[in-house]
């Protein structure tokens, strides 16, 4: 399930180039931690009232027996009535790994409800020869339409991604559009009573439009 939040100011810019991209099999938002990736993504979600199957990646994701096994879970715990069963993953599929993954990601798919967004958070904990990217790959060809892969990470796609964001099939939601704009600084500050316009100015220009920076800044006020 996505994290609860607390006090989150909605970021309507980015709600509107989220909501213009939902149907975009892979959503990639990358940036420095305490960017407000994670915050900006619950936030949309639940904003828009999409079905959310969130999931937290850690190195024992480079097993992919770890990826599917807990993708399983959430699909049972989510998934239409009558659904079938998914894929079970054996050693043996390791020998074609993307034939197994297109056909586990096509029934997963197909059992979940309609307008689907599947977070990875974290995705710079898998290692960067992870069997994941590849899996990755093979998810997003079997994305439907309507439904997104988002996939939150500290950096940015890896070189085996290119392709992908090439052809369209993938859009970056890089720094440079997760920093605060002055209008957003001044809606944070305003759930903390802080008004004084030359003083946020100062605050946005020395964070940069960090978010945890501004956060920070506000609370030692």
């Amino acid at each position: 399930s996505r994290p609860r939040l607390f006090g989150v100011v909605p970021r309507e810019r980015l709600f509107a180039l989220l909501a213009d991209n939902r149907g975009r099999p892979l959503v990639w938002i990358s940036g420095p931690p305490g960017a407000g990736k994670t915050a900006l993504t619950a936030s949309y979600l639940e904003n828009r009232g999409l079905p959310t199957v969130w999931y937290q990646i850690d190195p024992g994701d480079a097993d992919p027996a770890t990826l599917f096994h807990y993708l399983a879970l959430a699909a049972e715990a989510l998934g239409t009535t009558g659904s079938t069963s998914l894929p079970k993953f054996v050693p043996e599929h390791l020998s074609d790994l993307p034939s197994f993954a297109r056909l586990f990601f096509r029934a997963l798919f197909a059992q979940l409800p309609a307008r689907l967004i599947l977070v990875l958070d974290n995705f710079q904990e898998a290692p960067e020869d992870a069997l994941l990217h590849g899996i990755l790959r093979q998810a997003v060809a079997q994305v439907p339409p309507d439904s997104s892969v988002i996939a939150i990470s500290r950096v940015e796609a890896p070189p085996g991604f290119v392709q992908l964001a090439a052809s369209g099939v993938m859009i970056n939601v890089g720094w440079e559009k997760l920093q605060l704009t002055i209008d957003e600084v001044r809606a944070i500050a305003a759930k903390r009573n802080v008004t004084d316009d030359w003083l946020l100015k100062a605050l946005h220009q020395q964070s940069q439009g960090w978010a945890a920076g501004i956060t920070l800044m506000l609370e030692r006020l």
